[in-house]
């Protein structure tokens, strides 16, 4: 069977854009419904909005955050067709709204990360290294703030439990860095090496996380199994009102804890966020000062801090 024009220019596209680094894991896979829907209804023609917007409205969930993001997909691969292709009409900009927003966070009590650490022991199948690697993973995140597709893609040689660190070699935007460890992590980590000692299966023979069959815990896996262990907790509606968990909101709850413990310490918080956004990976220090706004738990920090410039600003010069 032979490959469609298309899928030929969307495969050119996907390779330039991965020379410069970029790894487009789940969006190339979006792009290839894309490429079948233009096979189907453009096969001798241009690129065209109308046929970028009937694709991003059918995005599976159907939220209108969804189908902007769609739309910002294939507005990317329209600026690149239209250098060989005049007749290439490019998407104007947030012609669905924005395409990003961040979730309010869901912060986890210690009773509640228990569980779900409990819970993963009991993962199906019973006793499998599936339910094991979950376990760990849960913990890891929730002790390290790391992103979740930081943990999962961790390799043997990237842990070094020595020396007590993990080195991100393929963290947001490529950058990579090291993530000291507190001794009780590293414990874990090596009782859970011992137990994984096999051999792993497949090209990701390195992969620190596996799944029972050997072959690495990629994040699809682990967010699928963390949404079983939610629902089995029912966390769904507790506390009343918040949304379903995800496994970022364990590194949501690393970072409360970290800057609550700070506070309660009588530390400067302000002081202290220049290495809490280097140890996280934040690029930009505004992210990691968006948790004192976003997280009613810190809220408290908010107003003492603005006490404390008022009494200041109160002061005769």
């Amino acid at each position: 069977m032979s490959v469609g024009r298309w899928h030929e220019r969307l495969d050119r596209y996907l390779a330039q854009r991965r020379a410069l680094g970029y790894l487009l894991a789940s969006e190339g896979h979006q792009l290839q419904s894309l490429a079948d829907l233009l096979e189907e209804h453009a096969a001798n023609g241009s690129f065209t909005t109308v046929l970028a917007l009937r694709w991003a409205r059918q995005a599976p969930s159907g939220s209108d955050i969804a189908q902007s993001r769609r739309l910002h997909l294939a507005r990317g691969f329209a600026r690149f067709l239209l250098v060989d292709d005049p007749g290439t009409e490019v998407p104007p900009q947030r012609l669905l709204g924005r395409t990003h927003r961040r979730l309010p966070p869901r912060i986890l009590s210690e009773i509640e990360v228990k569980a779900l650490m409990e819970a993963a022991a009991r993962l199906h199948p019973a006793g499998s290294m599936r339910g094991l690697s979950m376990r760990v993973l849960i913990g890891l995140l929730v002790a390290t703030g790391l992103r979740p597709g930081e943990g999962a893609r961790l390799g043997t040689d990237d842990v070094d439990t020595a020396k007590g660190l993990i080195v991100v070699r393929s963290g947001k935007f490529g950058h990579e860095r090291v993530v000291p460890l507190h001794e009780s992590t590293v414990a874990a980590l090596i009782s859970y090496q011992l137990v994984c000692a096999g051999p792993t299966i497949g090209a990701g023979g390195k992969a620190f996380f596996r799944r029972g069959n050997g072959k690495p815990l990629e994040i699809i896996h682990a967010d699928y199994a963390f949404r079983c262990l939610c629902r089995t907790l029912g966390f769904s509606g507790a506390p009343a009102g918040h949304r379903w968990p995800r496994l970022y909101d364990l590194r949501h709850t690393f970072v409360c804890r970290r800057l609550l413990a700070w506070h309660e310490a009588g530390e400067s918080v302000d002081a202290k966020m220049p290495y809490l956004a280097a140890y996280l990976g934040h690029q930009k220090i505004s992210s990691t000062y968006w948790y004192l706004s976003a997280i009613p738990e810190l809220m408290d920090v908010v107003s003492e801090r603005f006490a404390a410039f008022a009494a200041t600003a109160e002061q005769p010069l």
